[in-house]
């Protein structure tokens, strides 16, 4: 019996942690995070199967465990991301802090607002099929702000700095960090136009 506690003990591991690892390999390594998610969804069978056991046996020990191993596994149903957002946002800080030139490889171009330089500019994209993520830079922080408020400079330049690509002026972004956002865009195969 001490070989069913160990594989219960690896399968909530790996299902617990396959969604965490897939959130912050997202864009550090994304070969990495579609592992993590395969792992993750794989250990899911195993982990209800033996919950179910326990609870017909009455084991309260492993219930107790099953509950609270269910409970932060059904985290992002019950809609709470900021977690897994975290994580998602200090994967992508790894990223840029590993290649000290990520900001370097990013097409930069200067906005003047109000007599202020500053740089907005278009990282890279994650091609996820139907959905594409941009990792985009600007200094202004108007990504964050409604579409009505921000200005039109800031729209030219956005529009031109994202001019073969799914990013609009108009587009919601998240802040990542510093001035990284991400913008997410829905579309059909193919991130770029």
């Amino acid at each position: 019996m001490m070989w069913l506690k160990c594989f219960a003990i690896v399968a909530i591991v790996g299902a617990v942690l396959g969604p965490c690892g897939l959130e912050f390999f997202y864009f550090l390594y994304p070969p990495i995070a579609d592992w993590c998610d395969w792992v993750g969804g794989l250990c899911l069978v195993p982990v209800l199967l033996l919950s179910l056991g326990a609870l017909i046996k009455l084991r309260w020990k492993w219930i107790t465990i099953f509950a609270v191993a269910w409970g932060l596994i059904l985290l992002p149903v019950l809609g709470f991301v900021a977690p897994f957002a975290w994580l998602s946002h200090q994967g992508f800080h790894t990223h840029t802090l590993l290649d000290q030139n990520y900001l370097s490889r990013c097409r930069l171009i200067d906005v003047v607002e109000d007599g202020k330089t500053q740089k907005v500019g278009f990282c890279e994209h994650f091609d996820h099929l139907e959905i594409c993520d941009f990792i985009m830079y600007d200094t202004t922080g108007q990504f964050v702000l409604p579409a009505s408020r921000r200005t039109p400079e800031w729209k030219q330049a956005i529009a031109a700095v994202a001019a073969n690509s799914l990013v609009s002026p108009d587009d919601d972004a998240l802040h990542l960090f510093g001035s990284f956002y991400l913008v997410i865009t829905i579309s059909g195969p193919g991130c770029l136009g």
